[in-house]
């Protein structure tokens, strides 16, 4: 018992790392049901744990791909450890010589393990010129005169643009999810399985990065989007629907529901206590790293405006705009022409100089009911300047919640994002499946 007991715990933790949220109660009901089913039928088992763990059926094919990774055959588990180990190998022999190639005078660069190893996929004439870059680099300008080694770190952030660029023309993926090493090899070996094999043939948009959505798949986002939202709104009213029990007795409708029972009071009434809607302001950068997340964030925001209370949205890169949307109009009508006569859909990005605007032109729209969702990588001009005014925004609203579609294994990298982690919730969020579990978890 004790050892199904741990195996169903791992398969939960390991459901959890995936993003599937599964409560201590629910992990007790799994293990329970499981007491019910032949443990030696596979289709009895895996129905028992469906049925108990999985609430969203959208998360289906990670469950089903977790599954099958998870409870795979002693021999399979096996050769899918052998084969890690030989991976493992051959990266390490290129980390290795990827540190000893990416040196500023002497010195090893302080880049990522995934900068490393992007750096050794380039072809040689990519890798040849970042490395007579880093030369002459530290060669300096004079003839026999080297630069200061204080210049590391600037000589490090170029590189880090190099390699940034590479991954575009390379047309790296990003992960389906932020895998953290848990230290248990058996663990870590699914995960990496699990992803593989979802973005080998997995046909759900929710774990793609919505930046790498191809133009020919936007229909089937859109209509995913539309129904993600529609879900959603549904369970925020019924959220925010206040209990029949809640509140004082109502006597009026006490006595009134009596006169059917000969005017004994068999059913009490109590008055609803109503709960308060919160207020939405949504700011969106649409500078030109950012403009198609906000499409899609705008997009799953204002599919919600049937259950969320006068949602306001904005738009900005070098200053603010206002963006209206009809209720009931078509969404994709109503961004294009947003778009078309936007001054600032695809500039540069100064944080500061919008909030300004904000607080100038659009008062009205910060209370203490209201709650700012903001999405943007946080590289922005004046980041500091910007961070003070939203620290004394959030002192005049319920909270503000920053979207950062920056992978959070990038955060350190980025002195931006500590500005602004300070001042607000900051959450990943680069896909579907990211914003659908923010705001689920934020306000159902």
């Amino acid at each position: 018992m004790q050892e199904l007991d741990l195996r169903v715990t791992n398969f939960v933790h390991l459901l959890r790392v995936m993003g599937i949220r599964i409560s201590v109660a629910e992990t007790l009901d799994a293990i329970k049901g499981l007491t019910y089913a032949d443990l030696g039928d596979r289709a009895q088992v895996k129905a028992a744990l469906r049925a108990t763990l999985l609430k969203n059926m959208d998360q289906l094919p990670l469950f089903e791909e977790a599954f099958s990774s998870y409870f795979s055959p002693p021999e399979v588990k096996g050769q899918r450890h052998a084969q890690r180990q030989e991976v493992e190998q051959v990266q390490a022999r290129e980390i290795s010589r990827a540190e000893s190639e990416l040196q500023f005078q002497g010195e090893s660069l302080e880049l990522t393990v995934e900068q490393k190893q992007l750096y050794s996929k380039l072809p040689e004439e990519g890798k040849q010129r970042i490395q007579d870059f880093l030369q002459r680099s530290s060669e300096g300008h004079k003839l026999g005169e080297k630069l200061d080694v204080n210049f590391k770190p600037i000589i490090e952030n170029l590189v880090r643009g190099q390699l940034d660029y590479w991954k575009r023309q390379l047309g790296e993926e990003t992960p389906l999810f932020d895998l953290v090493p848990s230290g248990e090899d058996e663990m870590d070996d699914l995960l990496r399985e699990v992803a593989d094999s979802l973005r080998e043939h997995h046909g759900n948009y929710l774990y793609e990065d919505l930046k790498n959505i191809a133009d020919k798949d936007l229909p089937k986002v859109n209509s995913l989007i539309r129904k993600l939202s529609k879900r959603l709104a549904s369970r925020i009213s019924r959220r925010y629907h206040s209990s029949k029990r809640v509140g004082r007795l109502d006597f009026r409708r006490t006595i009134h529901s009596s006169l059917s029972y000969g005017g004994t009071p068999v059913e009490l009434k109590f008055k609803r206590r109503p709960r308060s809607k919160p207020k939405f302001l949504l700011l969106c950068d649409v500078s030109g790293s950012m403009a198609r997340y906000a499409s899609f964030v705008l997009q799953f925001i204002y599919g919600l405006s049937s259950a969320l209370k006068g949602i306001e949205s904005f738009v900005f890169s070098e200053d603010l705009e206002r963006t209206t949307f009809v209720r009931g109009q078509n969404f994709e009508e109503s961004m294009v022409k947003i778009m078309n006569r936007s001054q600032e859909w695809g500039g540069g990005t100064n944080l500061a100089r919008s909030l300004d605007t904000l607080l100038a032109h659009y008062p009205d729209a910060i209370s203490k009911d209201t709650v700012i969702i903001l999405l943007s990588d946080t590289k922005t001009l004046e980041a500091r300047r910007a961070a003070l005014q939203l620290k004394q925004i959030g002192e005049k609203v319920k909270q503000i919640i920053w979207l950062n579609t920056l992978p959070r294994k990038q955060w350190s990298q980025h002195k931006s994002v500590r500005e602004f982690d300070r001042v607000s919730r900051m959450f990943e969020c680069y896909t579907l499946a990211h914003l659908e579990k923010i705001m689920s978890s934020q306000f159902v």
